[in-house]
């Protein structure tokens, strides 16, 4: 009885000892708790006297958009295109520069009309056409009259080809790309005007497109970004008839995107130089409306 006795009091002692070890657990428990809060509570006010530092900091320094406006973005950024951007606001132009208004009846959605004493223009904008920029610099050899027959390489959607069918209303524009999705709506803008043809072909290869066209042609026009553009012209000078203008809109960064544009016009006024069929007549930037653009005006020999 002894012994059971012995071992209901160790029993009831180990109970007793198990309770009030759990007590005291749960006392050490309820003061981490109270302790945690009262940190959580202090990192938040320590993160509020931060944030409340940096609103203070962003009202002295002012945002960092105006940084941007201030010191311009750079050539790589992608938001170069913001209403409020630097560039965007440079290809723009000059606002107090005179419109370019080609009287025309047949207009297109693309347009922007102005009406004068009954009669109906066309706002040419600079900013959409290679030729339209280099007329607006001042394009000294302007050989496109009423008379002209064009050869138009690159004509992508129709935009310029539609003006200079204006211009060329007794002549004929042959205009040529080679994108499928682009002559589609070449062919829409063609519709309305009987002296623009459309050409699905590649300006590499004249074999495609030499049976479309006629034998030569007064003015040879060429805006094509590609590596190669140099060569594609001086190929299709074929086309071009003794004593005739070509025109050439040299886009630098399709020869070579890493290489200065000072250096690529170089190479390529050499490339001109050195084609005996030809004379080079004018060298005309189009900034701010293109930029590493330049227009090469030529004459063939």
């Amino acid at each position: 009885m002894a012994y059971v006795e012995k071992t209901n009091d160790r029993t009831r002692n180990n109970k007793e000892d198990r309770r009030d070890d759990r007590s005291s657990s749960k006392g050490n428990y309820e003061s981490y708790k109270s302790n945690s809060r009262s940190d959580n509570r202090g990192s938040n006010y320590r993160r509020d006297d931060r944030s409340s530092n940096k609103i203070n900091n962003y009202r002295d320094n002012g945002p960092r958009r105006d940084n941007y406006r201030n010191n311009g973005p750079r050539r790589d950024d992608k938001f170069s295109n913001r209403r409020d951007s630097p560039r965007r606001n440079d290809r723009r132009g000059d606002g107090n520069q005179k419109k370019m208004l080609i009287e025309s009846e047949i207009t297109h959605k693309f347009d922007l009309v102005e009406k004068s004493k009954g009669k109906t223009y066309r706002v040419w904008e600079p900013k959409r056409s290679k030729l339209g920029a280099a007329i607006t610099k001042g394009l000294k050899n302007n050989d496109f009259n009423e008379n002209s027959n064009v050869l138009y390489l690159g004509a992508s959607h129709g935009y310029t080809s539609s003006f200079v069918s204006d211009i060329c209303k007794n002549g004929s524009v042959f205009a040529l790309d080679f994108e499928p999705r682009v002559v589609r709506d070449l062919v829409i803008v063609a519709e309305k005007r009987n002296n623009l043809i459309p050409i699905l072909g590649d300006a590499r290869s004249l074999e495609t497109y030499e049976h479309k066209i006629l034998p030569s042609f007064d003015i040879l026009f060429m805006d094509i970004a590609q590596k190669d553009q140099a060569e594609i012209f001086i190929k299709n000078l074929v086309f071009l008839k003794k004593g005739g203008y070509g025109y050439f809109a040299l886009k630098a960064r399709a020869v070579d995107s890493t290489a200065n544009p000072e250096d690529i016009f170089r190479m390529v006024q050499k490339k001109l130089s050195e084609c005996i069929q030809i004379k080079i007549l004018e060298e005309i930037s189009l900034e701010p409306f293109e930029r590493d653009h330049l227009m090469f005006v030529v004459r063939k020999n």
